[in-house]
């Protein structure tokens, strides 16, 4: 049975999250078709991004959950960041027509700021670096958090899918200001695809998210 990989930041029965809820479902449908990974960390709490759970590997209604120690909560320097991220951009309501500020951020400074706000696990990135191989497809949910911008920099181009759940919310719009296109360049230089490209490629993957997606609506 060909494998897939599905990297979130958080996967606990006990946790309320649209991305995480996301995920699961994504697992749940795969797993009559696949052998399902899900790649996380042993964070529970967004706060500080603690190790909670144990790390290692648990099966859950067939799926397989391998949790990585996060190296790099949230702490203080990152408080400091978003303070100046705060003071330089203002406070923004995300609109269609309102003009976002660019403050003079270099890419390092950026890429701090996505390390340091958690949740970022080394060992999770080296896991993906050295057994993407064993996957027919990673899939990363969320566009907000180390997890899956550098996660998908781990992979070359062809091998990643994206379900970027990106909605008005005041950190899309901080993102796409301060960013300008990086987070993209992440994406497709390690070939990220939209999550939709399962469908299109995949006839048991199309028919399961149609299903899921029903359920929803």
């Amino acid at each position: 049975m060909s494998r897939v990989a599905i990297v979130v930041q958080r996967c606990h029965p006990d946790i309320v999250g649209g991305s995480e809820t996301l995920a699961w479902h994504y697992a749940q449908l795969l797993s009559d078709a696949y052998q399902v990974d899900v790649l996380t960390t042993t964070a529970i709490e967004t706060s500080e991004w603690a190790n909670t759970l144990p790390a290692g590997t648990e099966t859950r209604d067939g799926v397989r959950i391998v949790r990585f120690p996060v190296t790099i909560g949230r702490s203080r320097y990152w408080v400091k960041l978003h303070d100046r991220l705060i003071e330089e951009f203002g406070i923004l309501v995300p609109t269609k027509s309102q003009e976002v500020p660019q403050p003079d951020w270099t890419i390092a400074l950026q890429e701090d700021l996505i390390r340091h706000q958690g949740p970022y696990s080394e060992p999770l990135l080296h896991y993906l670096n050295e057994n993407w191989r064993d996957y027919r497809a990673v899939i990363f949910i969320t566009y907000l958090y180390p997890t899956t911008y550098f996660g998908l920099q781990q992979l070359p181009a062809g091998r990643a899918l994206f379900a970027p759940t990106l909605h008005d919310e005041m950190p899309a719009a901080r993102t796409h200001a301060l960013t300008q296109g990086d987070f993209a360049s992440a994406q497709h230089g390690a070939g990220g695809r939209q999550i939709h490209e399962i469908e299109a490629r995949d006839q048991p993957a199309r028919s399961r998210i149609r299903r899921m997606r029903r359920r929803q609506n």
